[in-house]
């Protein structure tokens, strides 16, 4: 073999393995993205989630079952499951706060048809602002966790926003 065609062959070797590496850093960036805008899905389905839960201490009624927040609510458990399985034990978590928060609500809601004046010595702000705390928590925790793995941001709605 001549010194030109072993110099070619080398060239052409070279360039092969740039295009080789060249097309796994564009997909590992491009999976990078597409974790990163599920992630980004998950992040505005919890805001909206957690605008919803923010809505309830300022209403006059409480509203037990809004489509907007069901659908968040839905959008970020597949984006959780689907994207993020590591996160099952934070979402568990919130999970569970808003368990106890939609239990605390349609009490609320049955005590306040049934007793208005129980109802307003029940202390229900005071309880809510608990549930309100806890579910900051849980949120934070999730996200948290999430800002680490797709590096997006979040803020939540304080309870007097939104």
């Amino acid at each position: 073999m001549s010194d030109l065609s072993s110099l070619a062959l080398w060239l052409l070797s070279g360039v092969a393995l740039a295009a080789v590496i060249s097309a796994l850093i564009t997909r590992h960036l491009r999976l990078r993205e597409a974790r990163r805008e599920q992630g980004l899905r998950l992040l505005h389905a919890l805001a909206r989630y957690s605008a919803w839960v923010a809505s309830q201490r300022r209403n006059a009624a409480f509203v037990l079952h809004d489509d907007v927040a069901e659908t968040a609510l839905q959008e970020a458990a597949r984006a959780q499951a689907l994207g993020f399985p590591r996160l099952s034990r934070q979402w568990s978590a919130l999970m569970d706060v808003h368990t106890r928060l939609a239990a605390f609500l349609a009490a609320q809601q049955r005590l306040r048809l049934a007793d208005p004046e129980a109802w307003l010595e029940s202390d229900h702000d005071g309880r809510f602002m608990q549930l309100w705390r806890e579910h900051e928590a849980a949120l934070h925790a999730l996200t948290d966790r999430l800002e680490l793995a797709t590096g997006a941001s979040f803020a939540g709605p304080e309870p007097g926003s939104a």
